[in-house]
């Protein structure tokens, strides 16, 4: 049998011999995994504090935890860059204890990951989550170990059954690179491989869709992160899942409804199809809308309009779950602009109101939902 000592700090092993007598020091979270002569895990303990061990015998000197992790060697994402241990997490044992079932996606809302992830290392800090990603090159930063469980839900089932991913970032800002959408979704996919989470919006959720809140968010405070801007679409498609399981279909919605007080016109070259509608603003919602029945999935939400110089700057999108979303009409016209992505099912409403700032008009002209 061979002993492997693993200190999670980005260096990956630090120890590895046979079976033998020597002391070695522990000073924060370590695994110690335990292999048979044919390189079969036999079982891997999990110890946090300072310890020294030899063949005969074991002085443990302020140890906190030790616990038997089972018969698999952790999932942990070995390209995590940096290790900051958090203060606040609970010593677990999953999955023999807690069935890690699902992935939470959260923003920090604040400007950079090691900002966030030193924070958690703050006693005074009360969350935590198991990763960190910075949003402009997916920089990784690993705080709890997978086995434990991160506080970072608000709802204690779910922490108990999730690994938390963060991304530094805002919610209300388009922020997230392809960098760092790729390397959270690689951690999210080693969690479908490793602990069979089902590759789909069921499961790999955001923070705003965990159980808890009386009102609209996530968990007990009503979280609403990771928001409108973060994509899904293009999320799951590194992960290897989907909205829900099939191919989802794109509906292109160019048809808006209206109370009547819109006006219709065709006059402008950078138009979706015949025409578009208008309106000026006004502290009144009057809204027109996008309605469609659609195949449950996740969608990325799109709007189209014509530009012009007497155009809303502050074009109020509401989307199907009742996120507003403010668009400069006065540029990026003639084309898709994202609005949001957000989990669609049964009839999908995306309307836009006219109670916004006075003195212009907002364009309707067209919606599309997309995978």
């Amino acid at each position: 049998m061979r002993r492997e000592v693993v200190r999670p700090d980005g260096s990956g092993t630090h120890f590895s011999t046979p079976f033998g007598i020597e002391s070695w020091m522990c000073v924060s979270q370590c695994d110690i995994s335990y292999y048979s002569a044919l390189g079969a895990t036999l079982f891997i303990l999990s110890i946090r504090g300072f310890l020294m061990i030899n063949r005969s015998s074991i002085l443990v000197l302020g140890l906190s935890a030790v616990s038997v992790l089972g018969t698999a060697s952790t999932p942990d994402r070995s390209t995590c860059n940096s290790w900051l241990a958090a203060c606040h997490y609970t010593a677990a044992n999953r999955e023999a204890d807690y069935n890690i079932n699902r992935v939470v996606i959260h923003k920090t809302e604040g400007a950079t990951a090691g900002g966030a992830a030193s924070w958690f290392t703050n006693c005074s800090s009360g969350g935590s989550a198991h990763f960190v990603y910075e949003k402009s090159n997916g920089y990784c930063y690993q705080c709890v170990l997978e086995h434990n469980i991160a506080w970072h839900a608000g709802y204690s089932s779910t922490n108990n059954n999730s690994v938390g991913i963060e991304h530094s970032g805002w919610t209300a800002n388009d922020d997230s690179s392809t960098a760092m959408y790729d390397q959270s979704a690689g951690e999210t996919a080693s969690c479908v491989t490793y602990y069979a989470v089902p590759n789909n919006r069921s499961y790999i959720i955001g923070h705003s869709e965990v159980p808890g809140c009386s009102g609209y968010g996530g968990g007990v405070n009503c979280h609403t992160d990771p928001g409108p801007y973060w994509n899904w679409g293009y999320y799951m498609t590194k992960t290897g899942g989907g909205g829900g399981g099939g191919t989802l279909p794109t509906y292109t919605l160019d048809a808006p409804t209206d109370s009547g007080s819109w006006a219709l016109s065709s006059s402008a070259t950078d138009k979706f199809g015949a025409d578009y509608k208008y309106h000026s603003t006004a502290a009144a919602s009057d809204p027109a809308s996008w309605a469609a029945a659609v195949t449950a999935g996740t969608y990325n939400v799109y709007a189209w309009w014509s530009v012009g110089t007497n155009r809303s700057t502050t074009a109020p999108y509401i989307l199907p779950n009742n996120v507003t979303v403010q668009k400069n009409q006065q540029v990026s016209g003639g084309s898709w602009q994202l609005l949001g992505s957000v989990a669609l099912s049964g009839t999908a409403t995306t309307k836009l109101s006219i109670w916004t700032t006075t003195g212009y008009i907002v364009i309707a002209d067209a919606v599309r939902y997309a995978p």
